[in-house]
């Protein structure tokens, strides 16, 4: 059966090219009924050391006005991080994604690249400059201050807002991961 002249195929593609039912929204256009939120999301993103926590039942877009609120308040020169916790996820796990989402290396490989220049001054002096860059090396974290640190250094380095989605907290099962992740906000934020 055929809508004005599509076939079934045609009118999949052209039907979910603009709805998407059971995926997450990040865009402001196809977040609709939220301006409120939004704005009480901005508000708080505005105010210095507030954090934003969206919660709700299953299934009513938490997850995609996170993302959109991430998109709209992150700096235009980079992409908001967003991690997912499962209910195996300890802090250290969840600070090893966050920092792999900043490095964009989800093999933890280590890679090292060197370089090296040689110029002469006046025909007589040579010098040389060589330095070794690497990438893609997560610390082990084990506590609270290695986690802020290494948040604080890849966000210096990331853009000039940073913007951190953890989708799925409320998974967490452990009582002193939630406890690190409230200082970690204190930190971080401070």
């Amino acid at each position: 059966m055929a809508i004005q002249g599509l076939d079934k195929d045609q009118f999949v593609s052209i039907l979910y090219a603009h709805i998407s039912p059971s995926r997450v929204i990040d865009s402001f256009e196809r977040l609709h009924g939220r301006e409120n939120q939004l704005r009480r999301v901005e508000q708080a993103l505005y105010s210095p050391g507030r954090q934003v926590f969206i919660y709700g039942d299953r299934g009513v877009g938490k997850s995609s006005l996170a993302k959109t609120a991430a998109y709209v308040h992150q700096s235009a020169d980079n992409s908001p991080i967003y991690v997912l916790c499962e209910s195996r996820s300890r802090f250290s796990s969840v600070i090893t994604n966050i920092a792999r989402e900043f490095l964009r290396n989800p093999t933890n490989e280590k890679t090292t690249k060197s370089f090296k220049t040689e110029f002469r001054i006046l025909n007589a002096l040579t010098a040389e400059l060589g330095e070794e860059v690497q990438s893609g090396s997560i610390p082990e974290i084990s506590d609270v201050g290695t986690a802020v640190g290494l948040i604080d250094h890849l966000a210096s380095n990331h853009s000039k807002k940073t913007v951190i989605v953890i989708d799925e907290f409320d998974l967490l099962k452990n009582q002193d991961d939630k406890h690190q992740f409230a200082e970690l906000i204190k930190q971080v934020v401070s």
